[in-house]
């Protein structure tokens, strides 16, 4: 189930990063990651909405994963010239598991979780709690539930394959307990203009 796919609407994406996010004083700006990001619509949803400067998109499945590079190139090459953007993007997608990718400098995460099960979803969450307070996640359908998080707010879209919550949560400035720092993580840079957190290779336990 955990590499189910659906498409999110791009109309709902679209109102909850514009809409909602903004409700709650979240800054559409930074650094964005869509972890499982399918053809790409999460990326240029933030991208159209938002002034992130930084966008990327992590996909295990390689056929969903070209798709999103090809998209990529027509919004760099199309759709951005014609946009007047006032700040300058870096778009990108990488074929891998998100689980092994450093995204600890995120500023805002969606992440299509509909198909995911129980245990991928305590997973996402154990390797979230290394996120700076106040980073934004939006998740589809499951919630995050930690101690490291508040809801700030659940609320239904219509997607491709039926209604689905948006649930989005902030992290909160409690401290990770140094008994619970089990992973370090080492990678390399991934290649363009900007330095992500790291990507793939993977990670070690200290």
């Amino acid at each position: 189930a955990d590499l189910t796919y659906g498409e999110v609407k791009f109309s709902s994406l679209a109102r909850i990063l514009s809409e909602d996010l903004r409700r709650h004083n979240v800054e559409l700006k930074g650094t964005f990651y869509d972890l499982g990001s399918g053809t790409g619509r999460g990326v240029i949803a933030a991208a159209l909405v938002g002034s992130f400067t930084r966008l990327c998109g992590v996909e295990l499945l390689a056929d969903l994963h070209n798709a999103a590079v090809d998209v990529q190139k027509v919004y760099e090459h199309v759709v951005a010239p014609r946009l007047g953007l006032e700040v300058e993007q870096e778009v990108k997608f990488v074929q891998g598991n998100f689980l092994k990718a450093d995204w600890s400098d995120a500023n805002v995460i969606f992440i299509n979780s509909t198909c995911f099960s129980k245990p991928l979803m305590e997973k996402i969450v154990k390797q979230a709690v290394k996120l700076s307070p106040g980073t934004c996640v939006v998740t589809l359908t499951h919630p995050m539930v930690s101690p490291y998080f508040d809801l700030l707010e659940s609320k239904k879209y219509d997607m491709s394959w039926g209604e689905a919550t948006a649930h989005i949560h902030v992290r909160t400035a409690k401290a990770m307990p140094e008994n619970e720092k089990k992973a370090q993580y080492w990678s390399k840079r991934i290649p363009g203009q900007g330095n992500y957190g790291a990507i793939f290779d993977g990670y070690t336990s200290a």
